[in-house]
C-alpha cells in the first residue's frame, strides 16, 4: 500500500487551480507564513493558528500553503501554484508540526504535514496540512478563544458550540464474534451449527447500537426460532442475506453497549452442505458478516472451521477496510455486505 504523502504532487496542486475552498479546503500563499518582520510574522502565525484551530473545531481538512488565492464573489479561488518555500528555509515539516503544538491547545493528535516537492531537484516545495477534526474538546489559540471556521470566514465560537465538541468524544469501536452452541452432523450430509453472535466493546465510548447483517453463499442458510429477531433482506440462488437489529424499539436483546460490555443476539442455526473430502482438512467461506455501529463499519468474512472446538467451528475473520472478493465461490457479492465502493 502506497503511503499517503505519496499521493501528494504538483500534479495533484495543480488540479485545485480554478476550483473554490470549502470548509474542509482552504488555499493559502507562501506569504501567510512568511514575515517582512518580527512583528508582521507574529501576527501571520497568530492567523495560521486560528486557521487550524478554527478548521479541527469544524469538520477537519486541508490546508495548502502554496497556492495563491483570489477573492471571488461567492469566496475564495485558486489562481495558480506559486514557487514555494525554499528547501532547507526557516518554513519545513517539522517547523510547522512545532508551532502547531506551541500555539493551539490542546495539541491536535493525527495532525499531518507534508512537503510536496514543486521542481525535479527539490529545491521548492509546498506545504500541505491535513487537519483532523478536534475530539474531546475545542480547540483554542493564544489570545485564549476559541475558533470556529464556516462558511463566512472566521468567527469566535459560543458556549454551546464548545460544548458540543467536548460531546463529541470518539468513536466506539466494536469487536464482532461468533460462538457455536450446537453443532449437528446429519448422516455426514449437512452440518447445522446453532450460533450466537456477540458484539463486544473494548473501546472507552458507549455504543447505542449494533447492526449484525450476514450474507450466507449458495447452498448455505439459516434459521432462528424467534420471530422478526433476524430479518431476511435477500434470497437468491447465489445469496441469502439476513439482518439482526439491536437497538432500542427494534430488538429485545438490546441494551446500551457500555465500555467492556458484550451483547448477544438471538441464536441463528446456520446450515450447510458437509463435504467429507474437504470440511475434515481446510477452512471454507461460508459468506460475509458485516457490522455497523455508532463508530463506523466492520466487514468479516464467515468461515467454517469443522476440526475447532465446538465454540470455534463458525470464526469471523475480520477484512481490514471493508475489503472483500469480487466473488465468493462463484457468486458476486451483494451490494448490501459491501463498505465503501462496491465490486464490478
Amino acid at each position: 500500500m502506497r503511503h499517503p504523502h505519496t499521493e501528494w504532487t504538483r500534479r495533484r496542486l495543480e488540479d485545485y487551480v480554478g476550483t473554490t475552498e470549502t470548509l474542509t479546503l482552504e488555499f493559502k500563499s507562501c506569504r501567510a507564513l512568511l514575515g517582512d518582520d518580527k512583528k508582521d510574522k507574529d501576527a501571520k502565525m497568530q492567523e495560521a493558528a486560528k486557521d487550524l484551530a478554527a478548521m479541527a473545531n469544524e469538520q477537519g481538512g486541508v490546508i495548502i500553503y502554496g497556492i495563491e488565492e483570489t477573492k471571488t464573489g461567492t469566496g475564495r479561488r485558486a489562481l495558480r501554484v506559486e514557487e514555494g518555500f525554499p528547501a532547507g528555509g526557516a518554513v519545513s515539516r517539522e517547523w510547522f508540526l512545532q508551532f502547531a503544538r506551541d500555539r493551539v491547545h490542546p495539541p491536535l493528535h493525527g495532525l499531518e504535514v507534508v512537503e510536496v516537492h514543486l521542481d525535479d531537484q527539490h529545491e521548492r516545495f509546498a506545504l500541505v496540512v491535513i487537519v483532523p477534526q478536534a475530539v474531546g474538546g475545542a480547540r483554542q489559540t493564544d489570545d485564549l478563544l476559541f475558533w470556529r471556521r464556516d462558511a463566512q470566514g472566521l468567527r469566535k465560537m459560543t458556549v454551546q458550540e464548545i460544548e458540543d465538541i467536548r460531546l463529541r468524544g470518539s468513536r466506539p469501536q466494536l469487536v464482532l464474534s461468533a460462538f457455536v452452541l450446537e453443532a449437528t452432523n446429519s448422516n455426514n450430509k449437512q452440518l447445522d451449527l446453532k450460533t450466537q453472535f456477540r458484539v463486544h466493546n473494548p473501546s472507552s465510548t458507549t455504543a447505542s447500537f449494533a447492526v449484525v447483517t450476514l450474507a450466507l453463499t449458495r447452498n448455505t442458510s439459516a434459521a432462528s426460532k424467534v420471530v422478526n429477531e433476524w430479518r431476511w433482506l435477500e434470497v437468491s440462488d447465489d445469496w441469502k442475506v439476513t439482518r439482526c437489529v439491536l437497538s432500542s424499539g427494534s430488538s429485545s436483546y438490546w441494551s446500551p453497549i457500555t465500555p467492556g460490555f458484550t451483547l448477544v443476539t438471538e441464536a441463528l442455526t446456520i446450515s450447510t452442505p458437509f463435504y467429507s473430502e474437504i470440511d475434515p482438512v481446510r477452512p471454507r467461506e461460508l459468506g460475509l458478516a458485516r457490522l455497523d455501529h455508532d463508530g463506523g463499519s466492520d466487514l468479516y468474512t464467515l468461515v467454517l472451521r469443522y476440526q475447532a472446538d465446538l465454540a470455534s467451528k463458525i470464526r469471523l475473520e475480520p477484512n481490514p477496510e471493508g475489503a472483500l472478493p469480487d466473488r465468493l465461490g462463484a457468486a458476486p457479492v451483494p451490494p448490501i455486505i459491501c463498505i465503501g465502493p462496491q465490486p464490478h
